[in-house]
């Protein structure tokens, strides 16, 4: 399972160092700004609760990219350079090759919402009640950790049959819109769900298919005979 995991490591490490950039490089932006905004800037905390909150808005969304890399990446790629191939011969079986993909890409997507809910509950309210009443946009959290939870499911299963990471990715971003589109269009012409109870929906459909298809696809990939 070692030697496993550090294969894996080793075809997912450009994606994990993106995803890593992608993560702190608003944060860092933002105290590279401080830096060079002077005193005032620094020992202000109603402008680090402002930039904060500006750079984990952006980072919390690029993070849906990461975990769409992650997850499109975890079979396409080497199914693409064909060193699938040379791997089914090898003795690991396809439960253990599985079990090591899920265990890196799994791990690397927890660390990165772990960040974000850090900063979300802990970091940022901390920030807010020093800067006299900011307002925080607390359901962001709530609305794209669901939305992350379909991307990778999605991603993860469209890897398992397709040879091109990018095509796994983009069916992964078009996911959450058919989702939102379906729930949409069940509204406006059933009534149900009522509008008030779309937002509900929406996280309940997400985590259900993210999570649904990557049990699915991961029995798939198991059982086929196909690298």
């Amino acid at each position: 399972m070692k030697a496993l995991l550090w294969k894996d490591y080793r075809v997912n490490r450009s994606v994990l160092l993106i995803a890593a950039v992608m993560l702190v490089g608003p944060y860092l932006a933002a105290v590279a700004f401080a830096a060079a905004s002077g005193r005032e800037t620094l020992a202000s905390p109603r402008w680090w609760c402002e930039a904060l909150t500006n750079a984990a808005m952006i980072s919390v969304a690029l993070s849906l990219l990461s975990v769409s890399m992650l997850g499109a990446n975890a079979f396409a790629t080497e199914r693409a350079d064909r060193s699938a191939e040379f791997f089914a011969y090898l003795p690991p079986t396809r439960a253990r090759a599985l079990l090591s993909k899920a265990i890196l890409a799994l791990s690397a997507g927890c660390a990165i919402w772990l960040v974000h809910a850090v900063l979300a509950m802990v970091v940022l309210p901390r920030l807010d009640a020093m800067s006299s009443g900011i307002s925080l946009p607390d359901g962001t959290i709530k609305f794209l950790l669901p939305t992350a939870v379909l991307v990778f499911g999605t991603a993860w299963a469209a890897s398992t049959v397709l040879s091109s990471p990018a095509a796994a990715a983009g069916l992964s971003f078009a996911a959450p819109l058919i989702v939102g589109g379906a729930l949409l269009t069940l509204s406006h012409f059933t009534g149900a769900p009522r509008s008030e109870d779309l937002e509900a929906w929406y996280r309940a459909a997400c985590v259900t298919l993210g999570v649904f298809a990557f049990i699915l696809f991961s029995v798939v990939y198991t059982r086929r005979v196909t690298p």
